[in-house]
């Protein structure tokens, strides 16, 4: 039997496709979700950044610890409210 493997890209900055801004808001949305923490990310400059660079960012500028299990908390929460967010741009 074998396993079918997705692979999903984002382009969180636009500079391949514009999502109307959907990105930054699952990344708002999903931090304060699993951290219990709202962030406007004002500080977060996304342009030409990988995601754990920003995941990173976010993590330390919170005070939080860089850990594998924040930052799969972290993405987990991202990638639970892009769907919607992107719908809705």
């Amino acid at each position: 039997m074998s396993k079918k493997t997705s692979l999903i890209l984002f382009d969180i900055d636009g500079t391949l496709l514009t999502s109307g801004g959907a990105g930054e808001r699952a990344l708002r949305l999903g931090f304060t979700h699993e951290f219990g923490i709202q962030d406007d990310l004002r500080y977060l400059s996304v342009a030409g950044r990988t995601d754990s660079g920003i995941a990173r960012q976010v993590l330390t500028h919170n005070g939080l610890q860089v850990t594998p299990e924040n930052l799969e908390r972290f993405f987990n929460g991202y990638l639970h409210f892009l769907p919607n967010q992107l719908l809705e741009r």
